[in-house]
């Protein structure tokens, strides 16, 4: 229970960052955001491995700096797309 209750800790602390960005941030502070998240729990995993609760709380934190890095892509993407679509027509 302590690990699960961990995890959501880590998700929760990863959403909290996530929200001090903004209102409306940029795709690039989108995903600069991100890897730093995923940096975080990386870093967190392998210096504080060995105790459950910490590994749980970064794998949540990972979990949220994924999506949250996948999105800003995707809506880079979506950008360059529509930029190309509006030259071409």
């Amino acid at each position: 229970l302590a690990a699960a209750l961990a995890g959501l800790g880590g998700v929760l602390v990863a959403f909290g960052v996530l929200i001090t960005i903004g209102d409306d941030p940029s795709v690039g502070v989108i995903i600069a955001v991100s890897l730093a998240i995923v940096a975080a729990a990386v870093a967190v995993k392998w210096f504080l491995g060995t105790r459950p609760q910490a590994g749980a709380a970064a794998l949540g934190a990972l979990v949220v700096g994924l999506v949250a890095f996948g999105a800003g892509i995707a809506e880079a993407t979506d950008n360059a797309l529509m930029e190309l679509d509006e030259s071409v027509f």
